[in-house]
């Protein structure tokens, strides 16, 4: 009867340690190469690029995005008419990050724009918040840059 019970506690133990906050926290979304690209160097409109990387088996979703360097913030994707005109909608769900996968906000894809800026520079850093459906909300310090010609 000793043993059993003495089994029966490992096991409880053993499962409470696989459900234990520090276990699910060992899997964590990463955030890679983000940068605000500005058109011009007294813009007020710039766009957040990045790379979320999520290593878990669940899926997440990315929310949102603010910053105090910006009255405000809308997730847009760019997509072409018919006549190949481009043209950017308002993503306001916001966008899935699969498990085991990777979600990119790229220039002429999905990304950030970040209205009102407070005249950034380039090589500045801007601070940044991304919130997600389940990840903790993520602060970053992204860069400026000036768009190439």
């Amino acid at each position: 009867m000793l043993v059993m019970a003495r089994w029966i506690i490992f096991q409880l133990a053993m499962t409470l340690l696989l459900i234990s906050p520090s276990a699910a926290q060992a899997c964590s979304i990463t955030v890679s190469e983000p940068y605000i690209q500005l058109a011009f160097p007294t813009a007020k409109v710039g766009a957040l690029y990045l790379q979320i990387d999520n290593p878990c088996a669940a899926a997440d979703q990315l929310i949102g995005m603010r910053s105090q360097a910006s009255a405000m913030v809308e997730m847009h994707q760019t997509v072409a008419n018919e006549k190949g005109v481009m043209s950017m909608t308002t993503i306001e769900e916001g966008a899935p990050i699969p498990p085991f996968g990777t979600l990119t906000l790229v220039p002429g894809g999905l990304h950030f724009m970040l209205m009102g800026l407070e005249l950034p520079t380039d090589n500045d850093d801007v601070e940044v918040i991304l919130d997600f459906a389940k990840a903790n909300d993520m602060v970053l310090l992204v860069p400026v840059r000036l768009k190439l010609q």
